[in-house]
């Protein structure tokens, strides 16, 4: 959701800690204190929209259980998957260092909607 830096810095005197390497990003989108039922306070500009920088509001990749990976969460259609991937590649993944690498078969709502992505070295390939 977006959310105001300004408000952020002010509701949070701490908040580079909540934050992704210490840096709010566009619209609030690294701000990190939220817990999964409740993420919003004063510095909510819109719920109902996403960062300017993000493709949409809900990211459905996390980190397997093991931590050597990415998966989908399971919940309920997955939409912009392959633009969430670049987007965590982009902001998360290549500033710190890691190389994401392997493939993903998924399925849609119809039986010949199915195909593979495919990331190699940070690049997806969709096959």
């Amino acid at each position: 959701m977006i959310r105001n830096p300004d408000k952020i810095k002010l509701l949070y005197p701490d908040w580079e800690s909540r934050t992704w390497n210490g840096d709010l990003g566009v619209d609030g989108e690294f701000f990190l204190d939220c817990d999964y039922d409740y993420c919003e306070n004063d510095s909510v500009v819109d719920n109902n929209v996403p960062p300017a920088t993000q493709p949409g509001l809900w990211c459905q990749w996390v980190i397997s259980e093991d931590r050597s990976g990415l998966e989908w969460d399971g919940g309920e259609k997955f939409y912009n998957y392959v633009e969430w991937l670049e987007y965590l590649i982009e902001n998360i993944f290549k500033p710190i260092g890691l190389e994401l690498n392997g493939s993903i078969d998924w399925q849609g709502e119809d039986e010949d909607d199915i195909g593979t992505i495919n990331v190699r070295e940070n690049e997806i390939l969709i096959g």
